[in-house]
């Protein structure tokens, strides 16, 4: 069974001791954690999207984590670009889900997908990328400055390891799965100016990383359970799991 502590806060720093999985290629070598105590990581940067007030959001659950970034990065959204309003959603609903399902073959060879498992998955992910535009990034460094500043450590050092190899492709051993070149152009209308696509390949790995450990999680739910298939209510009850 998967056992998280169920409180997770960027100020009070993990001490609790977890099961080690097999490592995989998806981050460095050294200092691997089970993907429930990384995904209770990636969940606080989240829960660090910042409110008008400057506050940083104290949750408790992930289905509060998500829920809380989705309001602030609403608000975020209002003064900037919003994923979610009528014209821009029709430009990016969907366009995750097809690679989604080639990181799910790559964490979990043997497990399938519902399409609005894939669906919600694509909804938070978005949510993380409203949050690396509002830095305005217009260079890698500044990319990298954001995922610093807003993702605990140890997450932060492994997804800027993953973006700078894929930055450095011969660095890693297999391409991006999430379709660069479509997110590319849509990038410039998110940030009202044009970057390099070097720029748009380091975010993308930023948000690849965080979809492959969310994949990760649920599929271990999903095979404690000795079910064959991911629902929405599989990441759900995955994130949630640890009451």
């Amino acid at each position: 069974m998967l056992r998280m502590r169920n409180r997770y806060t960027l100020d009070t720093p993990e001490s609790q001791q977890v099961e080690k999985s097999p490592p995989t290629d998806r981050q460095p070598a050294e200092d691997r954690e089970d993907p429930p105590l990384r995904w209770k990581k990636a969940a606080a940067v989240v829960g660090t999207a910042e409110q008008s007030g400057g506050r940083r959001l104290g949750v408790k659950t992930r289905a509060a984590a998500a829920a809380a970034a989705a309001a602030a990065a609403m608000q975020a959204a209002q003064l900037q670009y919003d994923f979610f309003n009528e014209e821009n959603a029709a430009k990016w609903r969907g366009l995750l889900v097809p690679s989604l399902n080639k990181v799910l073959n790559q964490v979990h060879p043997n497990l399938v997908s519902q399409q609005e498992a894939l669906q919600y998955i694509e909804e938070l992910i978005l949510l993380l990328l409203s949050m690396l535009c509002q830095a305005q990034p217009r260079s890698v460094q500044d990319v990298e400055e954001r995922v610093q500043k807003s993702f605990p450590h140890p997450i932060d050092k492994w997804a800027i390891a993953d973006a700078q190899a894929a930055i450095e492709k011969r660095k890693r051993r297999n391409p991006l799965a999430l379709p660069v070149d479509k997110i590319h152009p849509l990038l410039k209308e998110v940030l009202g100016y044009k970057i390099d696509h070097q720029v748009s390949v380091y975010m993308v790995a930023v948000l690849e990383y965080i979809s492959a450990d969310i994949l990760k999680l649920a599929g271990n739910y999903v095979r404690n359970i000795r079910h064959y298939e991911i629902s929405q209510q599989d990441i759900t009850v995955a994130m949630c799991a640890d009451k």
